[in-house]
């Protein structure tokens, strides 16, 4: 008899052995959007009302973001929590308006 997926995760959790999870990489997927909508840096601080510089550290992960700046980075790119929170993909769609 052959075990099915769900019987393997249920196997996994009952010894302790959690299944693995893709990390979230929140600032390539920013800077996907970003560069998809062809805005700069700057672009996006004016939406947002977020520093450069504090873009750019979320952009190269070299800080993580508190959910209030998430939540100024969906409002001022006019997008939804699920799309900047969507894992990568090879087809990039643009969001959000012109300036």
């Amino acid at each position: 008899m052959t075990a099915t997926s769900e019987e393997h995760a249920a196997l996994r959790i009952a010894s302790g052995s959690k299944p693995f999870v893709e990390p979230l990489r929140l600032g390539e997927r920013l800077k996907q959007i970003r560069l998809a909508n062809q805005w700069t840096l700057e672009d996006v601080s004016q939406r947002t009302g977020l520093a450069r510089s504090t873009l750019s550290k979320i952009e190269n992960d070299q800080v993580s973001p508190t959910f209030s700046v998430v939540q100024k980075l969906t409002t001022g790119l006019n997008i939804d929590l699920p799309q900047l929170l969507t894992p990568l993909s090879g087809s990039v769609i643009p969001w959000g308006g012109a300036i």
